[in-house]
């Protein structure tokens, strides 16, 4: 039993020291502030991603798709998740909200 604890515990520093850990963005709000104005402008900054996405992202998905008047070649252009979330928030920063990494 031991031995086993001391294998996870192991394991889980291994973890944390290699990066893999995973953490997440949180906005903090200054105290008294509307939620319903954050909410406005989350639903903006996510409008803001997706166009941007749409003009200037790296990933270029193709394909086909069949149709009434026959076969058509499609190609989108997107971002990675990484580049998704680096925009969404420089939009928010860009809003004046303050974010924060939490592990």
């Amino acid at each position: 039993m031991k031995k086993l604890l001391v294998v996870i515990l192991l394991v889980m520093l291994a973890v944390t020291l290699s990066g893999c850990a995973r953490g997440r963005w949180v906005v903090r709000l200054p105290p008294g502030y509307p939620q319903a104005d954050y909410e406005r402008d989350a639903g903006y900054c996510k409008q803001h991603t997706r166009k941007w996405c749409a003009q200037h992202g790296s990933t270029t998905t193709t394909g086909q798709k069949e149709g009434k008047q026959g076969t058509f070649s499609i190609s989108r252009t997107e971002c990675n998740s990484t580049q998704q979330v680096e925009i969404y928030n420089d939009c928010l920063r860009g809003k004046g909200y303050t974010l924060e990494w939490v592990r």
